[in-house]
């Protein structure tokens, strides 16, 4: 809301993340595989968000506060400020719940949710391109267990 983001505040986008579906190549697998991938960070200018990629801001943000707590307050106006924890942590949380979700029941973790056109026309809300999943990789399983090992300590 424009409460907490001014100019940069839109309506809710990318619900189409909770129903995203496996696809291999380029093509998807149906609505039997639909997964609840929604919440957590965009990577780039497109809307894809890859694990591994995703793992090294984790570990950057929580070693931050891990070397210097003091500089990090519970008042940088999100929704979670004033709850008694830095604001820091809440946004590491945010983003920990999604790569919950991106694990598999056996352990594993998908690499990567997205469209497959990079083509994200005039913003969040305009984007209503169907989102999909990849499969699992060791790279996303291994940065996922190093980042959920982190943040536990």
């Amino acid at each position: 809301t424009p409460q907490f983001a001014g100019n940069w505040s839109h309506a809710a986008s990318h619900l189409q993340e909770q129903t995203a579906q496996r696809i291999i190549g380029s093509t998807p697998q149906g609505a039997a595989t639909a997964r609840d991938l929604s919440g957590g960070w965009w990577d780039a200018g497109d809307y894809n968000k890859y694990v591994p990629f995703t793992t090294t801001v984790v570990w950057d943000l929580l070693s931050a506060y891990a070397w210097n707590p003091t500089a990090f307050t519970d008042a940088w106006n999100i929704p979670e400020s004033g709850n008694g924890r830095p604001d820091v942590l809440d946004e590491v949380k945010w983003e920990l719940d999604w790569l919950l979700k991106m694990q598999l029941a056996d352990g594993s973790v998908i690499n990567r949710v997205g469209q497959t056109s990079y083509d994200v026309g005039g913003g969040p809300t305009a984007d209503t391109q169907p989102h999909y999943y990849t499969a699992a990789t060791t790279w996303a399983t291994a940065s996922f267990a190093a980042s959920t090992a982190h943040a536990a300590t």
